[in-house]
């Protein structure tokens, strides 16, 4: 069994350089930037998952304190 893929340092400068040139660059469309940063935001869930990469996120608790205005 193999170990899963992990970007290096290189990749995610890589990455977000990539992300950077498209910002800058005076004829990049807005599909460029969003690819661009997109392509950089998985490199990084590589490493460290988000809240909207996690399969099973803990239930939201519900407040216990009676938020109504007091009358």
């Amino acid at each position: 069994m193999s170990a899963r893929w992990q970007p290096t340092q290189a990749d995610l400068q890589a990455a977000s350089a990539a992300t950077a040139a498209a910002l800058a660059a005076p004829k990049a469309s807005r599909v460029d930037v969003e690819l661009a940063a997109e392509l950089e935001e998985a490199l990084y869930a590589e490493v460290e998952p988000g809240p909207c990469d996690r399969l099973a996120d803990p239930p939201p608790i519900e407040s216990r304190i009676d938020w109504s205005p007091a009358l």
